[in-house]
């Protein structure tokens, strides 16, 4: 199995280069505004989704950051930073 370095490199063995750009883009945005958010919980990450909402995002951009931000997930998991995946039921 070949060892991944990087969130972008993870996506990139998954996803086409535009997908890549624009997962990395709403994780950069999460991340930024969410600085604790590798220890992030369920309840948390719904928040900060209806915080977006409120906020008046458009439908399309809280599902494009929920999509980029499970992917984070699934990277923290597979390199071993969480043992959970605390967004992986949310649609």
């Amino acid at each position: 199995m070949q060892k991944i370095t990087t969130f972008e490199s993870y996506l990139s063995s998954l996803h086409t280069i535009k997908t890549v750009r624009s997962y990395v883009y709403y994780v950069d945005v999460f991340l930024l505004r969410n600085p604790k958010s590798n220890k992030m919980q369920y309840q948390e990450i719904l928040e900060y989704i209806n915080h977006m909402k409120v906020n008046g995002c458009s439908q399309s951009q809280v599902n494009l950051t929920l999509a980029a931000i499970k992917k984070y997930f699934d990277y923290l998991v597979h390199t071993g930073k969480r043992i959970d995946h605390p967004c992986k039921g949310i649609k």
